[in-house]
């Protein structure tokens, strides 16, 4: 048996449609629930890189830089399916959770006192 051709089986059950929209589904409430988290975590404007002694402030924060690696674990798991439009669906969940974060982080810009002061500067970096 070649092991490239039974794994591409066994994935081809998580393209069945029913099977593939309850994945979806779950995939967008976890998703979710991790970016009510980022954004409420107490150190989510830290520099991601602060322990590094030349970085900008500014430049990474913590729940821009967590966003970014939960999506790429969405599309390392997507990647694996043997159906396009299976993967498809993956990318129009995650323009639609890129375009959620994004309404998220304009709406805490507009909230913020000024512009000079935490977070703006790094929502603004993050968007």
């Amino acid at each position: 048996i070649d092991p490239d051709g039974y794994a591409s089986n066994i994935l081809s059950l998580f393209c069945e449609q029913s099977v593939l929209s309850r994945w979806i589904e779950i995939e967008n409430e976890c998703c979710l629930d991790r970016m009510d988290e980022m954004l409420s975590a107490p150190d989510r404007w830290q520099n991601r890189f602060r322990s590094m002694e030349d970085a900008d402030e500014f430049l990474v924060c913590n729940c821009a830089d967590s966003f970014v690696s939960m999506l790429q674990s969405q599309q390392n798991r997507a990647r694996l399916l043997p159906d396009d439009l299976a993967q498809r669906r993956f990318l129009d969940l995650q323009l639609l959770l890129t375009d959620d974060f994004r309404k998220r982080l304009a709406q805490i810009a507009r909230q913020s006192e000024s512009p000079w002061s935490e977070p703006f500067p790094n929502v603004m970096n993050a968007i």
